[in-house]
């Protein structure tokens, strides 16, 4: 009897195994299907949302064919809502003798060529520009809206002469300008005498080199010449002059992208740290001196960073001042 018991305990050991172990494996299956019904589940609704986009963007139309069922009133207001501010290449064609309008995707204006209707409306901002006279007037131009960025190194020898290649209404009517800083600082070697034409001015931007990062060039000369302007402010009879907003605009690669001039680099620009300064006089008003006249030798002062240098340029620019008035000269302190 004792044997007999025994053998039926050895014998029911394996058997308890093989059900926990055919529990453990029919749990696995189930753990298993259960994954891959949510893998599946997730794989239809991952398709059907898809679907469902790609339904919606079919559905969404790309050009809209009633346009012109909009009341007039409407129509005019979308069409003046597209014009935006550009900036303008101005170029010297030497094979053509005229100016000519360089830049790259925006040489007309979109409205220009879009319909009648949208051409009639953007006539009444855009004009023929920049030809001595108005049969050689050949940009698309905004006075109100757009940036002159004339290419100087096309009309001559440096700093560029405008000369009779465009009009005295261009001269008058141009508020904005867009510069490098070499063509600039060749228009301050030169006294400033072709951007002195341009009477209706009201904002220059200047591009920069990249690495003008730094100290504060020409800072003491700055203060010296700051108190020379406020001078005259005070004391100068006859008409009050009108100043242009300055901005510095930082430059990059121009080689590699000549049309990018969004790059926007850190630091403050160790030539042009004045802008603001001028800003708020020429915000405020009452300024005697001329602007292109007053704005040349801070330039000059302003562009090299020995202070010695600074000081002798400085010098030397106000002795020319005071030839060119017949006067005699005398101390650095009466210079100005």
């Amino acid at each position: 009897m004792r044997g007999r018991r025994g053998t039926r305990t050895v014998t029911q050991e394996p058997a308890t195994r093989e059900a926990a172990t055919q529990e453990s494996a029919t749990q696995e299956a189930a753990t298993q299907e259960a994954a891959t019904q949510e893998a599946a589940t997730q794989e239809v609704a991952t398709q059907e949302a898809a679907a469902q986009g790609a339904a919606t963007q079919a559905a969404t139309p790309t050009t809209f064919h009633s346009f012109f069922k909009l009341p007039l009133e409407l129509r005019i207001t979308i069409w003046n809502l597209s014009i935006e501010p550009r900036y303008v290449k101005i170029k010297w064609s030497g094979k053509h003798r005229r100016c000519i309008n360089s830049s790259t995707g925006n040489s007309i204006p979109a409205l220009l060529h879009t319909c009648q209707e949208s051409r009639t409306e953007a006539l009444k901002t855009y004009a023929l520009c920049f030809g001595r006279t108005p049969e050689f007037a050949t940009v698309y131009f905004s006075y109100e809206l757009d940036a002159a960025y004339i290419h100087w190194e096309t009309f001559g020898a440096a700093p560029g002469r405008l000369g009779r290649k465009i009009g005295e209404v261009d001269f008058s009517r141009v508020r904005r300008l867009l510069i490098h800083e070499y063509s600039l600082m060749a228009h301050v070697e030169d006294r400033m005498r072709e951007l002195t034409r341009f009477t209706g001015l009201k904002a220059m931007v200047v591009i920069c080199e990249e690495e003008s990062t730094g100290d504060q060039f020409g800072c003491n000369a700055v203060i010296e010449m700051a108190a020379v302007i406020d001078d005259a402010a005070e004391k100068l009879g006859g008409p009050v002059c009108s100043w242009p907003q300055l901005a510095c605009l930082r430059s990059h690669d121009q080689e590699n992208d000549p049309d990018d001039l969004t790059a926007d680099y850190p630091g403050e620009c160790s030539r042009h740290w004045w802008f603001e300064g001028w800003n708020q006089r020429a915000f405020v008003g009452g300024q005697k001196l001329e602007w292109a006249k007053t704005l040349g030798p801070i330039l000059d002062v302003t562009y090299i960073e020995d202070e010695q240098s600074m000081m002798e340029r400085l010098f030397l620019i106000a002795m020319l001042r005071r030839m060119e008035r017949g006067e005699p000269l005398g101390d650095l302190a009466d210079l100005f």
